[in-house]
């Protein structure tokens, strides 16, 4: 009986030291996977930010929000893809956005302060969805 509950035992700490393993392996899978998509999304809304900076000054709002969609469907990480005036305005979005105004939002100061910035998690409100917000200036 003993010997049974030995084994019992051992068998009981492989299973759970190979499950505890195992989580380690995907929790650093996914920790990997995180980071390189904030990378990818830090680096995508620097160039896009550059990108716009060499459009004409009499595009119209149309235009703008057609290059921002089609932005937007190429990089897939972003739901929606905003540019704000130097007031803190929305300008364009091609998400329905919940605020309109962005002037008192710290990751808008900084970028209007001429950094790209990633912002901490955030939960979007009334969803169960967490965010984070890369901005970059327009010149």
């Amino acid at each position: 009986m003993a010997l049974g509950g030995f084994l019992h035992s051992h068998i009981e700490t492989s299973i759970k030291e190979s499950v505890d393993e195992g989580l380690l392996i995907i929790a650093e899978e996914l920790g990997d996977d995180i980071g390189r998509a904030i990378h990818e999304g830090l680096t995508t809304i620097t160039l896009l930010a550059k990108d716009l900076s060499y459009i004409p000054p009499d595009t119209t709002h149309a235009e703008l929000k057609n290059l921002l969609n089609d932005k937007k469907k190429f990089q897939q990480k972003f739901q929606n893809l905003l540019l704000v005036d130097h007031e803190g305005f929305v300008e364009i979005s091609t998400y329905i956005p919940q605020r309109k105004e962005w002037q008192d939002i710290d990751w808008f100061k900084e970028a209007l302060s001429g950094k790209t910035i990633l912002s901490g998690i955030e939960k979007v409100y009334n969803s169960d969805h967490a965010i984070l917000t890369a901005a970059s200036p327009v010149y």
